[in-house]
């Protein structure tokens, strides 16, 4: 039985890189590709920062007037199922792993590569409790 907080998360949900990725990937960084995007943590995690940045279903859902629904895919990325510390922790290891993986792509400026390493770093920001509003000074 799923609780309120996993019925967040559910396969229709948008994901980040949901469309074809380009085959301009060396074989390391392709291959990490396939696993930290279908890794059970990443996906319960749903970043926000990629979901902007790299989702066409969140693109789409963007522009079609679905408040509701949009606000329930923002709120499970801030709030994400397994905690927003447990989420931190894996972005920061899939961005560690990333830089090795994917050294030759970050080099030669690879687009996808690059989004994904500064959307890993973004995450605890985003998630953090006051975004967007900065704290008074």
């Amino acid at each position: 039985m799923r609780s309120a907080a996993d019925s967040r998360h559910t396969d229709a949900s948008p994901q980040p890189f949901d469309t074809t990725l380009s085959l301009n990937f060396t074989a390391p960084c392709l291959k990490f590709f396939g696993r930290f995007l279908t890794d059970p943590t990443f996906v319960a995690c749903r970043p926000l920062s990629l979901l902007i940045s790299s989702s066409a279903a969140f693109a789409k859902l963007t522009r079609a007037e679905d408040l509701d629904t949009l606000a329930s895919v923002v709120q499970a990325s801030l709030e994400p199922v397994g905690g927003a510390d447990v989420c931190a922790s894996a972005m920061e290891a899939f961005g560690g792993e990333m830089a090795k993986k994917c050294s030759a792509d970050l080099k030669s400026g690879n687009a996808l590569a690059n989004q994904a390493l500064t959307g890993q770093s973004r995450r605890r920001r985003l998630s953090s409790p006051t975004f967007p509003f900065p704290s008074p000074i």
